[in-house]
């Protein structure tokens, strides 16, 4: 039931009027927290609040107490920050058990084996890590009613790279120990399937940044990657690279548009349409001209016309109004005058097809404009049955002249009947619109239900004046709010394009209105590239929507990793505060530099090396050329390399 305090019409989701501050509880946050994909976190929250909708990125909306529209998660950080991290705790405290049970095998295993052992450590954190996160999301999924529609081969995978992920964590220069390099054929043969091709296709044809987390599209990269971003070391390569990626997409999109044709404002292209419209309406008039003059040719003076029919209709309409002579006489009486004026001159004057014809459009044009021609809605249904019963009687003619005559006026009724039918109505209401703009938006009005409109405004256009209004629309669908113009979107390039309001106008189409906008033979790939530029952008920004409460709380642990560090420091430890420090800034700034490299990237997802029977020897060669060819990471891949060539080769598994 709608809350009476409201206004009518209100939306749940007016900014306006939405408590921005109050926040779900905590219990609440905990479950949806813990749910694994934004539908599941939607679904879960619907539990408790069934109205609740998506808000912005990766927030919501519901109604709360007193049915005020309440916002989900508030800026900044508060306790239902904390609570939502359920999956994060159990992953930190399965890390450090893992850790700590590696740890002193590890240490006591160094020297008989020249350090080896030391390389468990981190695949104990990396294993734990999976394990403690896996457990926790099982327990919030059936101890608290979470949803979690993953399915057991999406789990498997999300666990393993966790695994990888927080081994990497744990030391860059091994990142990954015994038990995880076993698992990373599995790992990237899910990885590198035809979705995960297809990806890596989307970014090469984009030319779009790659970084890890947005070409696997998994959550514990991503989440990695906003780690990366609040770490002294790894900041600035996240960061540059975040803008890399929004210029990268700014710019494809600004090419697909080049590509289109030449954008321009809503005036303008309704100018276009307008102009489009007026010259299709002429066009028919002059191809149904061309038409009838063909039937005229085959018809010759062998066409007659034997007015039969319209005789017989001006004597039923004299039938008709004898019967109410008072009532009847304003519909009736016109038509009769003029269908006797018809029967007279034809009786008269013996008059050929072609004067017949042109009676008859003159009668065809009064009845399309009945309130030019003086007459009422019932006056013009009579004048319809006179307008029939000369297309009778004229193909009765057209009979007698011959089967090409009759053919020829068949063509020319169908055609001028579908453009009456369809083509015309809509071109007169096009142009008798007052301003280009209105053409313009009355034109995409329709475009989030269906792709009508639209398909029958491109045919009636040339192929030029479709790519203005095509370009046009596609401008505007990443163009941002007035007031963000001008403005870098996340470090990325000062413009106009907004890639979330792109990603929002482009969902907001029916998939008929974008084939009918980018699609067809005029138009050539262009509606695969906006759907690999939307796919692309969707990946990143899936990388971006990781930078809520786990973000505010990975900025809190390196705060509070630099105030240890300092205590270290005034305690005399300063070995123990330069390792801290260290830690914070050296292995950050090289795992970043491996996570956004892209030939690394590549190889990590398996799309560079990984076929059908491709050997693990191939892919692990592989990374000898990465480390040439990229110095900055040369030492860490390297290391990589010898770490993963210490266990049997195989063939990689599908």
């Amino acid at each position: 039931m709608a809350d009476p305090t409201l206004p009518p019409g209100f939306m749940l989701t007016d900014p306006d009027r939405i408590d921005k501050r109050t926040g779900a509880p905590g219990e609440v946050r905990m479950r949806v927290g813990a749910a694994p994909t934004p539908q599941d976190r939607l679904s879960t929250l619907r539990k408790t609040y069934p109205d609740a909708e998506p808000y912005g990125d990766d927030n919501f909306v519901f109604r709360g107490p007193g049915g005020r529209p309440t916002l989900y998660n508030p800026k900044g950080l508060d306790w239902g920050d904390l609570a939502s991290l359920l999956p994060e705790y159990g992953e930190f405290a399965g890390g450090t058990l893992g850790g700590m049970a590696a740890t002193l095998p590890g240490v006591l295993g160094a020297v008989p084996s020249f350090g080896a052992s030391l390389a468990t450590i981190p695949a104990g954190i990396g294993l734990g890590a999976a394990a403690g996160r896996y457990g926790t999301e099982l327990a919030a999924h059936y101890l608290m009613g979470t949803d979690d529609t993953r399915n057991i081969g999406q789990r498997m995978a999300d666990t393993a790279i966790t695994a990888g992920t927080n081994a990497i964590g744990a030391r860059v220069g091994e990142m990954v120990g015994p038990a995880v390099r076993g698992a990373i054929g599995p790992v990237q043969s899910a990885l590198m399937g035809q979705s995960g091709r297809q990806v890596a296709d989307d970014f090469a044809s984009t030319g779009v940044r790659q970084t890890a987390g947005a070409l696997t599209g998994n959550r514990a990269w991503q989440l990695a990657e906003k780690g990366l971003a609040a770490t002294p070391g790894g900041a600035r390569v996240m960061q540059d690279v975040a803008k890399m990626q929004w210029d990268d997409i700014a710019r494809a999109a600004g090419n697909i548009t080049k590509d289109i044709g030449t954008a321009t404002t809503p005036q303008k292209a309704g100018s276009v349409i307008r102009t489009g419209a007026k010259k299709a309406a002429d066009r028919f008039k002059e191809t149904q001209d061309l038409f009838y003059k063909i039937a005229d040719h085959y018809a010759g003076d062998k066409a007659k016309i034997v007015p039969v029919v319209t005789r017989d209709l001006a004597d039923t309409m004299r039938s008709e109004l004898a019967k109410a002579p008072v009532s009847r006489r304003g519909a009736l009486q016109g038509a009769i005058d003029r269908t006797q004026g018809v029967l007279y001159d034809a009786l008269d004057t013996r008059i050929n097809m072609e004067t017949w014809r042109k009676i008859r459009t003159d009668l065809g044009r009064d009845v399309d404009e009945p309130l030019l021609a003086g007459s009422t809605g019932s006056q013009n249904e009579n004048l319809k049955r006179l307008y029939g019963a000369m297309t009778d009687d004229m193909r009765a003619a057209a009979a007698t002249a011959g089967p090409d005559a009759k053919r020829a006026l068949d063509i020319a009724d169908r055609y001028t009947r579908f453009n009456m039918n369809i083509n015309v109505p809509l071109l007169k209401k096009i142009t008798d619109m007052g301003a280009d703009e209105q053409a313009y938006q009355w034109a995409i009005g329709e475009a989030g239900k269906g792709g009508s409109r639209l398909l029958a405004l491109r045919k009636n256009l040339t192929p030029d004046e479709w790519k203005v209004v095509s370009a046009t629309v596609f401008d505007r669908l990443g163009q941002a709010a007035p007031g963000a113009r001008g403005a870098a979107e996340l470090g990325g390039v000062a413009n106009d394009f907004s890639v979330s309001t792109f990603l929002t106008n482009w969902n907001k189409l029916a998939p008929e209105a974008k084939d009918a906008l980018f699609g067809g033979r005029d138009m050539k790939g262009t509606r695969e590239a906006i759907d690999q530029l939307a796919r692309v952008s969707n990946r990143v920004k899936d990388v971006e929507r990781m930078s809520g409460p786990t973000g505010t709380a990975l900025s809190m642990l390196t705060g509070g990793s630099i105030a240890l560090a300092g205590e270290r420091a005034l305690s005399g430890d300063i070995g123990g505060a330069a390792g801290i420090l260290a830690s914070m800034t050296v292995l950050p700034y090289v795992t970043a530099k491996m996570m956004t490299n892209p030939t690394f990237v590549r190889w990590l997802a398996g799309v560079e090396t990984f076929g059908k029977g491709a050997s693990r020897d191939a892919m692990i060669g592989r990374l000898a050329a990465i480390a040439e060819a990229n110095p900055e990471i040369r030492d860490e891949t390297l290391r990589l390399q010898q770490v993963l060539s210490s266990g049997d080769a195989g063939v990689v598994r599908r």
